[in-house]
């Protein structure tokens, strides 16, 4: 939260039961929509947060394809669902972590170079790195060693 401001517009991709929004909202964060790929915990996210936090909008939504206009967030944020691909056997596990960043580089608003990294199978020691250029392009790659 030390890099978001409460007027922040925030999208949450894979929100799954999470209660990272519910967190935000508590702290101040009203504008928050989340987006998750399975229609029953759209469902379930809808319920739990009716009442309390109307503000909140859920919809299903895949983040490889976001249904968003260019730069309508000022805040991208994924709690898992860049582990959940990155622990998959298939082989095109880089090609799908960088069509998600291609996409929140096409929906978050231009702040300028970030370099995210996330580390995935700690038994193995594999990371997975992903920059972004100041031309906003991401590049992905694994690494087997931990700096």
């Amino acid at each position: 939260m030390k890099y978001l401001k409460r007027l922040d517009e925030i999208l949450q991709t894979g929100c799954r039961s999470s209660c990272l929004a519910d967190s935000l909202y508590d702290n101040g964060f009203k504008n928050i929509a989340s987006i998750d790929i399975v229609r029953s915990v759209i469902r379930k996210q809808i319920y739990r947060n009716r009442k309390r936090c109307p503000e909140f909008s859920f919809s299903r939504g895949d983040d490889k394809k976001l249904e968003y206009t260019d730069q309508s967030f000022s805040a991208v944020l994924d709690k898992g669902t860049l582990d959940a691909i990155m622990s998959s056997k298939t082989e095109n596990c880089l090609d799908a972590a960088n069509a998600i960043f291609a996409e929140v580089d096409r929906v978050v608003q231009v702040m300028g170079p970030q370099t995210y990294r996330v580390r995935h199978h700690e038994r193995k020691r594999r990371t997975l790195v992903v920059h972004s250029d100041r031309l906003k392009r991401y590049h992905a790659r694994e690494s087997d060693c931990i700096e």
